[in-house]
This record gives structure tokens, sequence and C-alpha cells, in this order.
């Protein structure tokens, strides 16, 4: 069963610069890097085989593989496979064979002397393939390559579902987070899973590589973004597909669930299962670390009371026989009864943007804009309303000091910083005395930080710092201040 997420729309003006470079890259390696990778690997199995390696080792390989070491590592591999043709491969690249040879022949002074020339040729030849130079080999990890791996691929399959993974994902997560979340969260799951694979399932003969890893910690931390929230998801099963709600928590499960089961049954395929697992793992922790920093606390639409549900239906009723007035009077005892009654207040939108200059639309715009920000599920809504809204029947002068302040955090915590700039700026003129202000200011000058504009989120702060630095937040901006690089002299 195949889960993808649909809760997150594309945003045309904050287009996910991050994602679509890691598709470029991926692609760009893929095709020229990695181009002549099948020709470099048959070119270094040709040297290994006409050269006196291949004799000279056949025995010791025989032996080899009676060491317990071997005997663990190729507990998956078939005797064809270790004793057939295809034991040019193991031979060649398994590097601890090839450190088994050196220790044999190390008694040997002129014999090691004479080897080590022909294996430093044929490590030549290796280097040359880069799954080979840049992938994962457990037995010699690096740094380079616990990043480098994550962006080779083993064939145009393995590319096109990764880069269609890292798509779907790429662009919630980005539009969630921030691109400098983004990039932390990719590289670090990148890295991990990795490390985990390398510890747990990697072989000395099989370089890993594929952004899987990196990508399934795009997957984890989507869901550690929503919790317990029930989240808008895509399925697919066989012939049946359609869109599902489900609480974010129990498609991590799932998918969890799904990778433990193949690690433990899919033997012989090629694929990093342990890799996803890891990935997955470290993602959905590095979500629940970094949503702090870019979202509040949020917590699920209570539930609501019987009546208050009957109150609703019966709204509902009103609205399909076009009785929008009795309609909309329900709909309000509804909401003062219950002001986070989500349904309601988008149902009271729909009736009144009928009349888009009547009073009643104004107050109902600045109701939809002061929904409680701990709701994050509503920032779609509550966003794209402001977007039908503002200069084509809202001026922003209609709009209210907390509607505002609560419209300003969407749109920060969503990194939709174009359209929140000019209400940043109105508060600063029109509402420089509200308490609310000062926690806006702090809030635009991280969104500015996390999108990488250093030098305006430099100013914004120091103008919280200068003219609010008795408050909370203008104390916060003042050591926040402190961890910017000094300015150059």
């Amino acid at each position: 069963m195949l889960l993808i997420p649909s809760q997150v729309k594309l945003d045309r003006k904050n287009p996910p610069l991050l994602t679509l470079l890691l598709v470029i890259i991926n692609l760009v390696v893929f095709f020229t890097l990695q181009l002549n990778d099948d020709e470099q690997y048959q070119k270094t199995l040709d040297y290994y085989q006409n050269s006196e390696l291949f004799v000279q080792e056949t025995d010791a390989f025989r032996a080899y593989l009676q060491t317990p070491d071997a005997l663990a590592d190729y507990r998956n591999i078939s005797t064809i496979d270790t004793h057939g043709p295809n034991r040019i491969h193991y031979m060649a690249f398994d590097l601890n064979f090839r450190r088994y040879v050196a220790a044999q022949l190390a008694l040997n002074q002129e014999a090691l002397n004479i080897w080590q020339a022909q294996n430093s040729e044929l490590n030549r030849f290796k280097n040359s393939v880069s799954f080979y130079r840049w992938g994962i080999k457990s037995e010699a990890l690096t740094i380079d390559t616990l990043i480098s791996h994550s962006f080779l691929h083993g064939d145009i399959f393995h590319l096109i579902g990764n880069l269609l993974f890292l798509v779907l994902f790429g662009v919630a997560v980005e539009a969630l987070y921030g691109r400098l979340h983004f990039a932390t969260l990719y590289v670090i799951s990148a890295i991990t899973s990795g490390l985990f694979f390398s510890l747990i399932q990697g072989t000395p003969y099989a370089p890993l590589i594929g952004a899987s890893g990196a990508i399934s910690g795009l997957m984890g931390a989507f869901v550690a973004y929503y919790g317990l929230q029930k989240v808008r998801f895509f399925g697919w099963f066989v012939f049946y597909f359609n869109h599902f709600k489900l609480p974010a928590y129990l498609v991590l499960g799932f998918w969890l669930l799904k990778e433990a089961l193949y690690q433990l049954t899919d033997r012989e395929s090629n694929i990093a299962y342990m890799a996803h697992l890891s990935g997955m793992i470290t993602g959905a922790l590095l979500g629940l670390l970094m949503k702090t920093s870019v979202n509040p606390t949020e917590e699920p639409e209570a539930t609501p009371k019987p009546q208050q549900e009957d109150l609703y239906h019966q709204a509902l009723e009103l609205i399909r026989k076009l009785e929008f007035a009795e309609a909309r009077q329900h709909l309000l005892t509804l909401l003062k009864q219950q002001p986070s009654h989500f349904k309601a207040l988008a149902s009271l939108y729909n009736i009144d943007k009928m009349a888009p200059s009547s009073p009643q639309y104004r107050e109902t715009i600045n109701q939809v804009f002061s929904f409680p920000l701990k709701f994050a599920q509503a920032d779609e809504f509550v966003l794209s309303v402001s977007q039908e809204a503002l200069d084509t029947h809202i001026k922003l002068q209609h709009i209210k000091v907390l509607p505002l302040f609560f419209l300003c955090q969407r749109l920060l915590r969503n990194d939709k910083l174009h359209t929140a700039e000019p209400l940043v700026e109105k508060a600063k003129t029109q509402f420089a005395e509200s308490e609310h202000l000062p926690e806006l200011l702090y809030r635009w000058g991280a969104a500015l930080q996390r999108q990488g504009k250093s030098i305006k989120a430099r100013a914004e702060l120091n103008y919280l710092a200068n003219y609010y630095a008795e408050t909370e937040y203008g104390r916060a901006a003042i050591q926040h201040l402190k961890k910017f690089p000094p300015k150059p002299s």
C-alpha cells in the first residue's frame, strides 16, 4: 500500500527551491558522473581478471569464505555467486578480502611489495567507478561518502523512484519547516541512515548508494510536524485509490512497520531497508525538535458537544434549503459557544463571501484571521482566505489588530514572507503600542533568518531590540543578535 501526503499545497509565490535544487543535483550527477560507470566497472573487472591477482588469489578467496566474518557477510549470497564467474566482483571489491590477502603475504616482503603495486593499480580502477568512490563502504567510513552516497543511484528506475518521493515530501517539508531546517534534516538523515546501515546491515563488497535514507528523514519530519492531527493522504492499494485523513503518527507507524517487515523477510533484494528505517526515525526526532521553532505547540481541535453538532447540522440543512440568513444565525451562535469550531467558521465564511462589500463579510474575515494559532490544520484555509480577500474585497485598514497579528504569524510559519511583509510594516506603524507587536517582530526576524536573509533579519531584530528592549521578545532579540557573525569592517 502506498501513502503519500496531499495536505500541503505548492506555493507558487514561495517555490520549493531547495527541493528543486536537490532534484537537479541528482539528475546532473546521474547523467554526468555516473554516465560511464558500467564501462569503468567492466574495465576494473577486466584488469583484475587479466592480471596475476585473480589467479594468485583464487585459493585465498576459498579459504577467506570460511572465516567467521566472511560467513556472516556472505550468508545471503549463493555459492553459485561466490564460486562461479560472479566471484570476480567479490574478490576485487571486498575490502576485507583485500586486507586478508595482504595479511597472508605479510611474511614474504618481496611478494607483498609486488602485490601492493598491483593492488594499487586495482584501486585506481575501482576509484574510477563513482558508486565505489563516492558510495558508503562499511569497512571504510568517511564523512564525505556519508553525504555523497545520497546523490548516487543504481539505475534510472532507482533515480526516478527516489526523485518522485523527494518531490512529494520535499515540497511539503520545505514549506512546513523552512529551507534551513529542511537542509539540516536532509543532510543529517543522509548521514545517520548511512551510519546505521553500515553498522547493522553493511557488507564489505557492496557500497551503499541512494537518496532514500535522506528522503525517509523527510517523511519522518512530515508526520512529526502534525503529530496526532489527522492529515490528508493519497492512498493506493492495488486497484483501489482514494484520499484519506489519518493521524500522522499512525502513518509513521505504518511506514516503520512496513520497512521492518521487509528488513526481516526480504533478504535477497538490494534494497537498504535499514537505511529507510533509521532515516525515518532520525527525521521524526529532528522534526519534533525543530517544529517548536517554526510552529507553536499544536493541540487537536476540541471535540464538539452533541448539542453543538446538532446546531451545526441544522445550519447545514438550512444552507441546503438556501435559507442563508437563518443558517448564519445558527453558525454565529455555535461559534460563540465554541470559537474553535473550524467547520462552522468555514461555512460562515462561505455564506458571507457572497456579499463581499457587506460589513458582515469584513467581520467574518477578521474572525477567520483570529482563529486560534494552536490549530495549525486551519493554516491552509486561513491563508487561502487571505489570498482571496486581501486587496480585492478587504483593505489592510479593515483588519483589526489581533486578526492582523494572527494572520502574520500564520504567514511566517508557512514561510510566506513576501505576503507577510506589508502586513508586518502596517503593524509597526499602526499598532506600535500593542503588547503583541514584539512577539510578531521577533518571529518576523527569525523567519527572515530561516530564509537566508541575514542582513534584513539583523535589521529587524535591531529594531525590536532598540524600541522594545524592556519586553521579553526585545531581550530575546538582543540575545539572538549576539549569535550573528560580526559585520565586516
